[in-house]
């Protein structure tokens, strides 16, 4: 973001003339800002608003109301030294969220490199300068959440090591910040993150539902505590499940009986670990072959921590960990293999095994089972990171995990194949279906087709992460993906289906990304 320094002077006629200088460059900016945007998009129409020069230097309460344009056009034209906005992301809300490294992905599918660089890379990077900020948008400057691990990737997915020192500051954070010791079976400690917002008041964002919640409650304190549960919630970005939940050991419960802080997650963990590794190889092409030791020495301690306190050798996968018991919480939830996905997952020896176990594991409980995808959880909570759901970003998970293994593992590889093709047929006919034409944020796994449900709010329509991961599995699997009706498959039809579908998803990105 350029930044603009304006000195005031003491004297009455020289503010004068930096007043007026000042409107002269709030005019020009604006002029410049609307043929730019005239010559970008010939064909949007931009609607008439308003002259804010004359409101300029007023408090905002002193401006008239009907001075004031819709927020979708004033954010338009405002000037970078008035406001603390970081350039609007291209998308509704104008603003980054944790999962949109999936629809970097689509981005990159797609030749819009140049996107990514601007909305994740420019935009991030000034979130983490800043502003705090969480993992599932860029209002923690509100919340004081969490910082979003994801950001690497990003930088990953585009090739270029840029912006390394943020990186580095980025994965710190969860080191210093967001960090506890907890103890295993042998005596061992183990350092392991979690999420854990810091401020106990409701999210600004959801305000009177969180006030709701907490109101029944006796003490300020257990109020308190429950607002930085339900913040850390949505540092995760599982906003919500059982899997935060903690009731008399069970996850069985309420809202009111999160406990996100009291949780070590696979996923997050395992994540930190790749980075780690990331970093390492950065600094490796870097030339600074310390900073290489360094962060490949934390590598090799976090995958010896997925390995010794989150594994489970009994049921092949990995738990999350109880901090206050030190105890594996025993509960199918799809980050549980996160692992397979990060490659945090033992020596080369070894993982041709752990890859047997873990597909056991799916088989064993049956979650490969269901016509729509793999289901978030085996818990019917009413809550949107639950059963029936499925989310884009963890069918890539476990997609791409069990694709990557498949040259150690006979078996990965068709698995593999076999969920993209589910996924990729659920959001065909979920496409087709429905009216206007949509790709859906989430679909229930039990209707080929049809969107989840849960939550907060109702299903969003668009939707960029589920856009980026269908072109990631188009890109990875198209050669072999065909559409089946009972036992017959008609590949003609399906590659009909799926080059449409190539050529709407990058168009449906523009369309809801331009509304």
């Amino acid at each position: 973001m350029k930044e603009q320094q304006v000195s005031l002077s003491a004297d009455p006629q020289e503010k004068s003339r930096e007043s007026d200088m000042r409107i002269d460059h709030i005019q020009e900016e604006k002029t410049q800002r609307l043929e730019s945007s005239t010559n970008e998009k010939a064909n949007v129409v931009v609607p008439k608003t308003p002259d804010l020069d004359e409101h300029a230097l007023q408090k905002p309460d002193e401006i008239p109301e009907e001075s004031v344009p819709t927020f979708g056009t004033l954010s338009g034209y405002v000037m970078d030294y008035y406001h603390t906005l970081i350039p609007k992301a291209k998308k509704p809300g104008k603003e980054t969220e944790q999962t949109d490294t999936k629809e970097d992905e689509g981005k990159n599918f797609s030749g819009l490199e140049e996107t990514v660089s601007d909305d994740a890379k420019e935009s991030e990077i000034i979130e983490r300068n800043e502003l705090q900020f969480n993992e599932d948008s860029s209002k923690g400057q509100e919340n004081n959440e969490g910082e979003d691990t994801k950001k690497i990737m990003i930088i990953v997915e585009d090739k270029e090591m840029t912006h390394i020192d943020q990186l580095v500051e980025e994965f710190e954070f969860w080191e210093n910040e967001r960090s506890v010791e907890v103890q295993g079976r042998s005596g061992r400690s183990y350092k392991v993150a979690q999420y854990r917002a810091e401020v106990g008041e409701p999210r600004p964002e959801s305000y009177r539902e969180d006030y709701e919640l907490a109101h029944t409650l006796k003490s300020d304190e257990a109020k308190e505590q429950l607002y930085v549960e339900l913040k850390s919630g949505a540092e995760s970005g599982w906003d919500y499940s059982t899997r935060w939940i903690i009731n008399n050991n069970t996850n069985k419960g309420t809202l009111q009986d999160l406990k996100v802080t009291s949780i070590a997650p696979v996923d997050l963990n395992s994540l930190l670990c790749s980075n780690a590794l990331t970093l390492a190889q950065f600094y490796r092409k870097l030339g600074n072959y310390t900073l290489e030791r360094k962060f490949s020495n934390l590598a090799d301690e976090k995958n010896t921590t997925m390995a010794e306190l989150f594994w489970d050798s009994t049921d092949g996968t990995w738990y999350d960990v109880d901090i206050n018991t030190q105890q594996k919480r025993r509960y199918f939830y799809l980050s549980n293999i996160h692992p397979i996905w990060s490659g945090c997952y033992g020596q080369e020896d070894s993982r041709a095994h752990t890859i047997d176990q873990v597909i056991s594991y799916l088989k064993k409980i049956k979650v490969l089972n269901h016509v729509g995808g793999v289901p978030t959880s085996l818990v019917e909570s009413g809550q949107q990171w639950d059963f029936p759901n499925a989310w884009a970003p963890l069918q890539h998970l476990v997609i791409m995990g069990l694709y990557n293994a498949r040259s150690i593992h006979h078996e990965a590889e068709n698995l593999s194949l076999s969920l993209a093709e589910k996924w990729i047929r659920t959001n065909w006919q979920g496409y087709q279906q429905s009216k206007p034409n949509a790709m859906f944020e989430k679909y229930n796994v039990s209707i080929i087709g049809l969107p989840g449900g849960g939550g907060e709010y109702d299903v969003q329509l668009g939707f960029g992460w589920t856009n980026g991961v269908a072109l990631r599995l188009l890109e990875t699997f198209s050669d072999r993906l065909t559409a089946t009706t009972g036992g017959s498959s008609h590949p003609k039809a399906a590659s009909f289906g799926l080059i449409i579908l190539i050529a709407l998803l990058p168009l449906q990105t523009f369309v809801y990304t331009f509304p």
